[in-house]
């Protein structure tokens, strides 16, 4: 766990492996800041996993990349404001 500005620090945390199986948003929820932790970590993601946010609704972000990325969006039945994309295999 760090605990830190993700943009000092993510991209040295991505580099350090190999694929990462999940990756959760909730810090930021500026739409610039939301597209550059999901671009950012797309590429570190394995195939399978899954890229997890908070507070979806509070700006397009999130559907923006998924659209971009050209995957389904899941989101919690109970919770509109949380939401899942799954990286294709």
């Amino acid at each position: 766990l760090t605990l830190s500005n993700a943009r000092d620090h993510m991209m040295p945390l991505l580099q350090q492996e190999k694929a990462i199986d999940a990756f959760y948003h909730d810090s930021d929820h500026s739409y610039s800041h939301m597209m550059w932790e999901y671009s950012t970590v797309w590429p570190h993601l394995r195939p399978g996993g899954l890229l997890i946010s908070d507070d979806v609704g509070f700006n397009v972000a999130f559907w923006d990349f998924a659209a971009a990325v050209q995957r389904p969006i899941t989101i919690h039945k109970s919770n509109l404001n949380f939401a899942a994309l799954l990286k294709a295999d």
